[in-house]
C-alpha cells in the first residue's frame, strides 16, 4: 500500500490553504520578507564599498552610480513579477500566458540595455542627457554592457520567489536574499584585489549581475529539493485576472507606471532641492537621510504580500488588517525615536562620519518621514486585495496622483517655505505618500472586485 501523501505534497485546496490566519501566521509569512527587504538594500553599499578601494575610485563610484540609475529605470518594471506571479497564476493556462509575457518583458529590457552599451545611443544618454564627463560615461557603457544579462536573472529570481511566496515558505525566500551580501562582499573585493587591470566600474557590475543569478540557482535548489510547484496551488474552478494576453498586460501595466513613477520620484525631489535653501547641504543630508528611512520604508513595502496570500477570507483579512497597520505602526514608531531622541544623529556621527553640525537637520529629515512606514504598511495592504481582485489600475492612479501632490509640494515649499530643502523634500514625500495612500484605500474599500476575491 502507497505510503500517505505528506502534509507539504497533499494538493490542498486554495481556499484551504490560505483560510486560517492568526497573528503568529503573518508574522511567521511576514517577517522573513521584512529581513529579505532590509538584506537586499544592502548590495549597493556593500558594491560601493569595494569601488571605494579601486585604483581611481572616483571615476569608478561616478560611473557606477549612473549606470545603476539608468539599469533601475529599465528593469524597475520587472519588480512587479513576484506580486504578479502569485496574484495571476492559476492554473497551467494562466501559467503559460505570465511566463509569456514575462519573458518578452525580459526580452524589450534586454535590448534597452544593450542599446545603451553598444550603440550611439548610450554616448547620447550618458553625455547629452545627463550631461556626465566622457571618462564617467565610458565606465557607464562598460557598466551596461556586463549588465545585459541582467532582466533574464532579475525575472527568473522573481518567478522563484513568487513560488515560495504562494507556498507560504517565506523562510526561504530569505535563505536566498541572505546569500546577496555575503557573495556581493566576496566578489567584489576579491575582484577588487585579484583583478589587476579590471576596471572598477566592471568589478561592481559582474558582482551584482553574478549575486542575482546566484540568488535564483539557490532559490531553484530550494524548490527541487522541497517539491515545490506552481501545480500545488493551481485553484481548480477560478481563473483569476488572467483570462487572456491582453487581461495580463492589462493588469501589469498599472504596476509598470508605479515603478516607474517611484523611481523617478527621486530625481524631482533632487531639482527640487537644489533651487531650495542650502542646497548643496540639502541634497547630501537628504539623500543619507532617506538611505537610513529605507530600513525602515522597505519592510513596510512587503505588507502587500501578506494580504495577497493570506487574506482571502474576512476573519483573515482582519487579522492580516490589525497585524498591517501593527507593523507600519511599529517601523513608524522606531524612526520617530531614533530621530526625537538624537540616536539617529548619533549613528550618523559614527557610522557615516556626518559632522556634528548637520546631525541636527538629518534628524529634522527623518522626523518628517517617520510617518511614512505606516502610511505605506496601511496602503500595502489594501493593494494585496487589489491584486487579489485583479484591479492593479487602482494602484497607478493612486501613485500617479501621489508623485502629482510630491511635485506640487515640493516645488511650494521650496519658493514659499522657509524650511532647508531636505526638510521641504522630506515633508513633500510624506504628503504624496499619504494621498497615494488615501485613494488607493478608499477605492479599494468601495471595490466590488475586492469583495468579490473575498468570496471566491
Amino acid at each position: 500500500m502507497d505510503a500517505p501523501a505528506s502534509p507539504m505534497q497533499r494538493r490542498v485546496p486554495a481556499g484551504e490553504s490560505r483560510a486560517a490566519a492568526s497573528y503568529q501566521s503573518v508574522l511567521r509569512f511576514y517577517l522573513p520578507l521584512c529581513f529579505t527587504s532590509v538584506a537586499n538594500m544592502s548590495t549597493n553599499s556593500i558594491v560601493n564599498a569595494g569601488l571605494a578601494r579601486t585604483a581611481d575610485p572616483t571615476i569608478a563610484l561616478a560611473a557606477y552610480g549612473v549606470a545603476r540609475g539608468v539599469l533601475s529605470m529599465i528593469d524597475s518594471f520587472l519588480q512587479t513579477v513576484r506580486p504578479a506571479a502569485v496574484a495571476l497564476i492559476r492554473d497551467d493556462r494562466s501559467y503559460r500566458m505570465v511566463w509569456v509575457v514575462v519573458a518578452l518583458q525580459a526580452l524589450f529590457m534586454t535590448l534597452g540595455i544593450a542599446a545603451t552599451a553598444f550603440t550611439p545611443l548610450g554616448d547620447w544618454l550618458f553625455v547629452t542627457v545627463l550631461g556626465v564627463a566622457p571618462p564617467v560615461a565610458r565606465g557607464a557603457r562598460l557598466a551596461m554592457a556586463v549588465f545585459v544579462p541582467m532582466p533574464a536573472c532579475m525575472a527568473w529570481r522573481c518567478f522563484q520567489q513568487g513560488l515560495l511566496i504562494a507556498h507560504k515558505v517565506t523562510t526561504h525566500v530569505l535563505l536566498g536574499a541572505l546569500s546577496r551580501p555575503i557573495l556581493c562582499a566576496a566578489l567584489i573585493f576579491g575582484l577588487v584585489a585579484l583583478g589587476d587591470g579590471l576596471p572598477g566600474v566592471v568589478a561592481g557590475a559582474v558582482a551584482l549581475v553574478a549575486v542575482i543569478f546566484a540568488e535564483g540557482v539557490i532559490l531553484r535548489f530550494v524548490i527541487d529539493r522541497r517539491g515545490y510547484a506552481w501545480s500545488r496551488v493551481f485553484r481548480t474552478g477560478d481563473p483569476g485576472p488572467a483570462t487572456s494576453y491582453r487581461a495580463v498586460l492589462m493588469f501589469l501595466l498599472p504596476l509598470f507606471l508605479q515603478t516607474y513613477l517611484k523611481t523617478v520620484t527621486q530625481p524631482i525631489l533632487d531639482g527640487a532641492m537644489a533651487r531650495g535653501l542650502n542646497p548643496t547641504v540639502s541634497l547630501a543630508v537628504f539623500a543619507l537621510s532617506w538611505q537610513f528611512a529605507r530600513l525602515f520604508v522597505g519592510p513596510a513595502q512587503m505588507v502587500h504580500q501578506a494580504s495577497l496570500v493570506l487574506g482571502r477570507e474576512a476573519e483573515a483579512r482582519r487579522v492580516v488588517y490589525r497585524a498591517s497597520v501593527g507593523i507600519g505602526l511599529g517601523l513608524s514608531a522606531c524612526l520617530f525615536a531614533l530621530s526625537a531622541t538624537h540616536g539617529a544623529g548619533l549613528l550618523f556621527r559614527v557610522l557615516f562620519a556626518l559632522p556634528q553640525d548637520l546631525a541636527p537637520l538629518a534628524e529634522q529629515v527623518l522626523l518628517t518621514l517617520s510617518p511614512v512606514p505606516l502610511i505605506i504598511a496601511w496602503r500595502e495592504y489594501y493593494w494585496g486585495l487589489l491584486l487579489q481582485g485583479g484591479r492593479t489600475g487602482l494602484i497607478g492612479t493612486g501613485k500617479t496622483l501621489g508623485v502629482g501632490v510630491t511635485v506640487v509640494a515640493a516645488a511650494v515649499g521650496v519658493l514659499y517655505v522657509p524650511l532647508a530643502g531636505a526638510v521641504v523634500a522630506g515633508l513633500a514625500m510624506t504628503a504624496g505618500e499619504l494621498v497615494e495612500s488615501a485613494v488607493v484605500v478608499w477605492y479599494a474599500r468601495r471595490s466590488p472586485a475586492v469583495r468579490q476575491a473575498a468570496a471566491a
